[in-house]
Order: C-alpha cells, then structure tokens, then sequence
C-alpha cells in the first residue's frame, strides 16, 4: 500500500469537523488521494484511516495533561515515528497547539514534506511564544479569520486566509429558513464536549435550568456532545423536563432558541452566525485559571467579542459564572428589546466581517496545489 498524500492531525471534536470538511473538499479536486489522521468519527466517514481516537490526548488544562502526561508523550512518539517512517507528502495540522507544535518540532529534521498548518493557533491572544515556533516548523498557515494573515506574515510567516469554515455550513442551514414561534421561551445550555469542562460547567447549568423551568415557565434544552458519555451527565441533578439533545442538531437547536448559554469556543461563533442571543461561559482549575490569566494577551476571550473589539456578549468565568448572573442576562435578553437588538446588529456587523475581505484561494485549493507540485 502506499503512503498517504495527507496525514492528519485533529485533536478535538471542533478540529475533527473542520478537518473532514477540508478533506472532503480536498477529495473533489483530487480524486483518489489517501488520507489518515489522529482525529474521530468525522475524520473516519471522510475516508481517513485512523492512527488512533483524538480522545486519547485530548485533555484540557496544566493540571489535567500534567495527570495523563506519560499517555500523551507515548502518543506523540507514536505520531512522530508514524510519519517520519511512512513520509507522507503532506503533515496538515488543525489546531490543538500544544500537541501539534510539538509533533511539528519533532518531525522538521527528518521529515521531507510539507507542514501545513489549518486553524492556527491564536496567539494574537495569548501564548505569543509560540509564533517563533511556527516560524521555524511550519510551511504554510491556511488561517480563519481575516485579521490572522496579516499578523502572521508581519511575523515571517507565509499565511493565506481561506475564510472561516463555519461560514458555510451556516450559509447552508439558514437558506430558505425561518425561526419557529415558540410559546414559551426557549433556553439552550452547551455545557462543551470535554469530559473535565462538562463536570465543571454542569452544577451551575443545572441549578440555572431549575429555576428558567421553576420560576420563569421556560423550554430548556442540553446539547450533549457525542464525545461525552451519557453516564456523566447523570451525574448531576438535571430538572427531568430538561431535553436532551444530541449535538450534532446543534444549529436547529440554536436557531430555534430565544437565549443560549454556551462555554467558550467556536459555538460562540456558531450562536452569533446563527444570530440567536447568548452569553459565554466557562470554569477552570484555579492554577489553570492564573497561569492562563498570567497569558493572554486580550480584553476578551469570547470571539464574538474579539474579532469586534467590545462587549458585545456577556462573559461570565469563574467566580462570575453563577445562576444569578445566567438569569440576569436571560432576563435583559428576553424583557429589554432595545438590548436585545442591540446584540443582534452586532451579529450582523460579525458576518459582514468576515465577508468583506476575499478569499482568493481555499483551503482544499492550496493543500491541492502542494500535492500536484
């Protein structure tokens, strides 16, 4: 069997996506290519085989990788041999830095073909150090958002932007679609899709759902991730009127809703495309919380928020993440029009964002061009 043209590297459910959609892309405009990957399902139904599950280094935070650290070097040593024995043509990197870079450093010396890295890390925010990294070990940065090209190639670094991957599919689901009218309010919790965030998020999502159901008569939906088995959501005291919905309806559910409460990440982004009203969320480690305080180099950290240089939804993070304030906000969303609308313009301005800056070449363009040369 031959090498593969592509070799992977996803390490989460959001880089899993992302990258089978690349890969699917890839596929039209060279057929017959060969693909595998660290990824999950989504990498899997695109074609690529599977070195092994993201699941087995994905973990989140200094102290939860400090605890699996043994695993995660076994893994990277795995992955570093893996591609320098079988040489693919190219090595394509989706986000997940900490892994990836390293992966990336290792290979360099005895690798010969191209790093080519898709979802940059974001170190406009925080961990800057990680720019001379990328400098030295990466070919080519295929980067999502508009502003990432520039930054990157004032650092010396080649860099094409190729238009966020969320784009679409949004563009897709919202054709031809119009909200339901709902009797009563309809709330949506998205507690994330890792295990550890799930258990830190939950008690507060869970009190929040009890009293918008309780106390204010209202719909409440959870999205459940595929990546999060169902035993762990027993584990909390879930109001039995909650509904549970599997993630992968995520933007039928989000669209439909009157107010979401989500933790921080690309469903920020999805929720704002979708234009339904949210705030982010999020709980760390409390030596998670300072070192990762001690790094970033931003106002914000929700990408709404970012990208339009303002409080355009509320954050809430640790001591600040409480019932209290999910109410409040529900509440100045659901009674105050003028707040409410205010947020939705946002939105819009967000969009436009991204489309008044051209993407001359794709992703699936690019990564073609470098396997035919």
């Amino acid at each position: 069997m031959k090498n593969a043209d592509v070799f992977v590297i996803a390490g989460e459910a959001s880089g899993d996506l992302h990258a089978s959609s690349l890969i699917n892309g890839l596929k039209k405009l060279s057929p017959g290519i060969s693909v595998e990957a660290i990824g999950g399902n989504r990498l899997s139904d695109a074609g690529a085989n599977l070195l092994f599950n993201y699941s087995e280094v994905n973990f989140v935070g200094f102290a939860e990788i400090a605890a699996n650290i043994k695993a995660i070097r076994k893994k990277i040593s795995e992955t570093i041999k893996y591609i320098v024995t079988n040489q693919p043509k190219i090595v394509l990197l989706t986000d997940f830095p900490g892994f990836n870079l390293k992966i990336a450093k290792e290979i360099r010396k005895n690798y010969k073909g191209k790093i080519i890295y898709y979802i940059t890390p974001q170190v406009w925010a925080w961990h800057k150090s990680r720019v001379k990294q990328i400098r030295q070990y990466i070919d080519k940065c295929l980067v999502i958002f508009p502003f990432e090209k520039k930054f990157f190639e004032n650092e010396g670094i080649d860099a094409s932007y190729v238009g966020h991957p969320l784009l679409k599919p949004v563009d897709d689901f919202l054709e031809g679609r119009e909200k339901k009218t709902n009797p009563m309010p309809v709330v949506t919790l998205m507690p994330g899709s890792r295990v550890q965030e799930v258990r830190r998020i939950m008690p507060v999502l869970s009190k929040t759902a009890c009293e918008l159901i309780d106390k204010y008569k209202c719909s409440v939906n959870l999205l459940c991730s595929e990546n999060i088995p169902d035993g762990v959501f027993e584990e909390f005291s879930i109001h039995p009127s909650v509904n549970r919905i599997s993630s992968a309806s995520n933007y039928e559910t989000i669209y439909n809703s009157d107010f979401v409460v989500t933790k921080f990440g690309t469903s920020t982004l999805e929720c704002a495309l979708l234009g339904t009203p949210f705030c982010a969320v999020y709980k760390a480690g409390n030596i998670n919380y300072m070192l990762g305080r001690m790094m970033i180099r931003t106002d914000f950290v929700a990408l709404v928020n970012i990208i339009l240089e303002k409080e355009v939804v509320k954050e809430f993070i640790q001591k600040d993440f409480t019932k209290e304030n999910l109410i409040g906000e529900f509440l100045n969303v659901m009674n105050d029009d003028k707040y409410r609308n205010i947020m939705l313009s946002e939105f819009f301005l967000l969009r436009n964002y991204f489309y008044d800056v051209a993407v001359e070449k794709t992703a699936p363009q690019i990564i073609s061009e470098f396997l035919n040369n």
